[in-house]
Formats: structure tokens, C-alpha cells, sequence
């Protein structure tokens, strides 16, 4: 009799226990879908992203006002910038009140979405992580859901924290860890489906305003033979670059650090090198000839990084995780 009742009190711990984590996933996959299903019946977004971004004990802190009308049309005002990018799907104004300056940018068939849009987070988020719900609690006033999505790639050192109004369903804050640096974005002052003008979305030019070319030169930027001589370790060229052209090499005052940028139609991609290593060496979730690296994705932006050797490199573009891999493997 003793030995069924252990058997039955045995049962009821494990399979209970079972049962709480499947209906934990349950519930933060639900939530999810709620709030992409939520996402998808909403045509204008307007709300003040504060991006918060902390990278060896400091921290660095922006806020943006962004209105955003589906599929393609946004503002974005940085308030400690003096910068407002306008687009209206088929041409992007980027005017900085500070210079007087304003860059215009024609998008050419650009189907991405603007940064900030925290559709693209939702859209893959079930595929590639594992999720769970964490945890209940209150911000801006608004009671929340705290999900924790952990990449389904066990290596990845990256997770993230996504917390989900109750009422509204759309996210009010994600905590990011890349592992090298971590990163806070929140939406306040959250309006949906509002009434908006499509003139909200074109650009009139200031009066004194001067209209530049788009460039993607960089302060200091120099040739690859010009950086060689400021750094202690061989700056690596690739032989494939996917279409960029080479703009030129940024060398780091601090860290003996350089990147190399390349660009094309107004996209940039950027390869940072510095002889150091870094905790990919030994696991990783792709393969670059015989080493281990690791892939990130964010928003429109793949990043590759792994180590060489002994130097420590970043790829980074609007690219996809194979051409990243080809430009890796081209280095030399």
C-alpha cells in the first residue's frame, strides 16, 4: 500500500510538473500569436522608442519619435540629434536641423521595414526561439506579460526578454542580450489606427536647407595599406563582397581595433577586426570553413561574428546569413 501511494505521489509531481511547463508554453506562445494577430489588424503606429544600448559598463540612451503607416511609410524624429528621416515608401529624406543638411535617398524596390517596428521581432520569433512566460508585472503604468525567448540553437549566447502589455497585446519593452553588449528598447506613448495623412510622409524642404548626395564615408576613413600602419596585427580584405564596393577603413584609437566599409545603393556593410578573442571559439551555430561562429539577426541587419586566428571578426549588412558566410570565407 505504502509503495502505491509513493508510485501515485511520484506520478502526480512529474506529470504535474510536465503539465505546468506545457501549459507555461502554452500560454507564452499564445500570447504571442495574440499579439501578432493583433499586429496584423493594425494599419498606423505612433509611439517615443527609448533604445537603450550599454556596451562595457556604459551606457548610451536615444529617444525617437516614430509614426509608422503600413507597409512602407514612416517618420522618425531623434530628439537628442537634431536628425528627422522621412519616408514615404519610395524615398527617404534625412534632414539634420544641426548642419542644415538634408540626404536624400531614393529606395529602389527596398521592401524592409523601418527600425523600430517591432512586427519584424513577432514575425520569426516562434520559429527560431524557444519561449516562456516568465513572469507578471507592471510598467508604464500598464500591467504586463514577461516572455523570455531563448534562441532553439543551444549555443547562441543571445536571449531575450519581450514584455507585452495584457490589454493592448503589443510589446511595451524588449531586453536583448548579444553577449558582447546588451540593448533596451521601449515603446511609451503608444497610439494605434490613428487617423494620418500620407503628406505626414513626404519632406519640404527648409528654406537654407542644402540637399547632399547619400554617402557612405565614414570620419577618417582611410586605405587598407594606410590602417596596416596604425595597427599591430594584418587587416584581412576580402576577395567577396556580394556587389559592395570597398568605401575605405576606419581605424579605432582605443582596442587597436579597424573596420572595413563597403557599400552599395546606400546599404553599408561593415567587417570589424581586432586581435582579440571572443567566447565564439569553441561553439558556435555556423560553420566558416573549419570554424565555429555565431548569427545574429537585427531588424533589416544579419551579423556574423567569430574568431581567426587570433583576431576576433564582425561582419555586419542587410544581407543574408549565406552571403555573410561566402564574404567570411573570402577573407584573406
Amino acid at each position: 500500500m505504502l509503495k502505491r501511494i509513493i508510485i501515485i505521489l511520484f506520478f502526480f509531481i512529474v506529470v504535474g510538473g510536465c503539465l505546468e511547463e506545457t501549459n507555461n508554453l502554452l500560454n507564452a506562445e499564445k500570447i504571442i500569436n495574440n499579439s501578432q494577430e493583433r499586429y496584423g489588424s493594425i494599419d498606423v503606429f505612433k509611439y517615443t522608442v527609448i533604445s537603450t544600448t550599454e556596451f562595457q559598463g556604459e551606457e548610451v540612451t536615444q529617444k525617437i519619435d516614430f509614426l509608422f503607416k503600413k507597409p512602407n511609410k514612416y517618420k522618425c524624429i531623434y530628439q537628442s540629434k537634431n536628425l528627422t528621416t522621412v519616408s514615404n515608401g519610395t524615398v527617404t529624406w534625412i534632414y539634420d536641423l544641426t548642419k542644415g543638411e538634408v540626404t536624400v535617398k531614393h529606395l529602389e524596390g527596398y521592401k524592409g521595414t523601418p527600425d523600430f517596428d517591432y512586427g519584424t521581432l513577432l514575425k520569426d520569433l516562434l520559429k527560431t526561439n524557444n519561449v516562456k512566460l516568465i513572469g507578471e508585472k507592471e510598467l508604464f503604468g500598464k500591467s504586463c506579460y514577461i516572455i523570455e525567448a531563448i534562441p532553439k540553437n543551444k549555443t547562441s549566447i543571445i536571449s531575450q526578454d519581450m514584455w507585452v502589455d495584457k490589454e493592448s497585446l503589443i510589446p511595451v519593452r524588449i531586453d536583448t542580450n548579444y553577449g558582447d553588449y546588451k540593448s533596451r528598447v521601449e515603446y511609451t506613448n503608444i497610439f494605434v489606427s490613428t487617423d494620418v495623412n500620407d503628406n505626414e510622409f513626404e519632406f519640404t524642404l527648409p528654406e537654407g536647407a542644402k540637399i547632399i548626395e547619400p554617402s557612405t564615408t565614414l570620419p577618417n576613413q582611410v586605405s587598407i595599406e594606410e590602417a596596416q600602419k596604425s595597427v599591430n596585427f594584418t587587416i584581412l580584405k576580402p576577395s567577396y563582397c556580394a556587389g559592395y564596393q570597398f568605401a575605405g577603413v576606419t581605424v579605432l584609437e582605443y582596442g587597436n581595433s579597424a573596420y572595413l566599409t563597403y557599400s552599395k545603393e546606400g546599404n553599408v556593410l561593415t567587417i570589424f577586426q581586432t586581435p582579440s578573442k571572443s567566447s565564439v571559439s569553441n561553439v558556435g551555430n555556423i560553420t566558416i570553413e573549419n570554424l565555429k561562429g555565431k548569427t545574429i539577426e537585427i531588424f533589416d541587419n544579419t551579423i556574423i561574428k567569430y574568431n581567426y586566428g587570433n583576431t576576433y571578426i564582425i561582419i555586419s549588412g542587410p544581407v543574408s546569413e549565406q552571403e555573410l558566410i561566402k564574404i567570411a570565407e573570402s577573407l584573406g
